[in-house]
């Protein structure tokens, strides 16, 4: 069993069968751990290259390469939530503001307010009159 940190997610088909392996340290076969896509997904480096130049060589600089984009991706990613919890955390500030009764607006009880309402009054005849405006 090899020790492999994954840093994101990813599901692997190997001999026909598909697996998912979460984001973190596994303990895996051999075999799985130095599969490919596992490697392009972990964060152990890849094994020392004795001849520059060969597939092998410029796959492992290729795989480093990917490797150090996933982590400045998972940082971005981090950076991008932390905004939008900020975001959200304004609007229902906002929100809160706009629905939370502000000086003048509301008495305590939240009721009654200072803009005019409106009103039937009778008149002596009996007929409902409607009038903006106090009692």
């Amino acid at each position: 069993m090899v020790q492999v940190t994954l840093v994101r997610a990813c599901k692997l088909q190997h001999n026909g069968e598909f697996t998912t392996y979460r984001a973190g340290v596994h303990d895996l076969p051999e075999e799985i751990a130095n599969h490919w896509w596992i490697q392009q997904h972990s964060d152990n480096p890849p094994p020392p290259i004795t001849q520059p130049g060969t597939p092998a060589a410029i796959a492992a600089v290729l795989a480093a390469r990917r490797r150090e984009q996933l982590l400045a991706a998972a940082t971005d990613q981090e950076v991008a939530e932390a905004a939008d919890e900020k975001r959200v955390a304004l609007r229902k500030r906002v929100i809160v503001k706009a629905i939370a009764p502000g000086e003048g607006d509301n008495d305590a009880g939240g009721t009654e307010t200072s803009a005019p309402k409106a009103d039937m009054q009778k008149s002596k005849e009996g007929a409902g009159k409607l009038s903006l405006g106090g009692k």
